[in-house]
């Protein structure tokens, strides 16, 4: 019986199959905590591409709690500035 890519990539034991360990999230955290960025951060890239503005990052944060995301936003607006 000759097996797919697909039936390949999920049995257990291989390479891209998800074995519910820790270890993407504890690597993503490691690399946000280690130099001080968040990876993948839409509001940022969004900002960078010149998709949204300022404005409309400090609009969409009004109101809101203080956060870990909200700050990092509100870090992002203020090195913009700069």
């Amino acid at each position: 019986m000759t097996k797919s890519f697909y039936d390949r990539a999920y049995e257990p034991g291989h390479a891209s199959a998800y074995d519910g360990g820790p270890g993407a999230s504890v690597f993503v955290e490691s690399i946000q905590a280690i130099h001080g960025f968040q990876i993948s951060n839409l509001e940022e890239i969004a900002l960078h591409k010149a998709w949204i503005t300022k404005e409309d990052i400090t609009k969409s944060l009004s109101g809101k709690e203080q956060s870990s995301y909200s700050s990092y936003l509100r870090s992002i607006i203020q090195d913009n500035d700069a």
